[in-house]
């Protein structure tokens, strides 16, 4: 869910390669540019809840009641 909310606020896969292996390696290995300029335009609460989402393990992932709860999903800040 991370990863499509990534692409939903900025247009652009979280994932990128040079072929579709690099692509599902950057996946698997939760492998993403977090000096990007693309990542550093988005708010500090899509950049927070992106990152608690997207853990390799499940078990450290937010879950669907922390997710709901999040500021990014209850605050109209949108520089936050």
């Amino acid at each position: 869910m991370g990863v499509i909310l990534y692409t939903c606020l900025t247009g652009k896969p979280l994932f990128k390669g040079s072929d579709i292996e690099e692509i599902i390696k950057g996946n698997y290995e939760v492998k993403f540019d977090k000096e990007s300029k693309t990542w550093k335009n988005l708010s500090n609460n899509s950049r927070d809840l992106i990152s608690r989402m997207i853990k390799k393990n499940p078990a450290k992932r937010i879950s669907v009641d922390e997710c709901l709860k999040h500021p990014f999903l209850t605050t109209n800040n949108v520089g936050n």
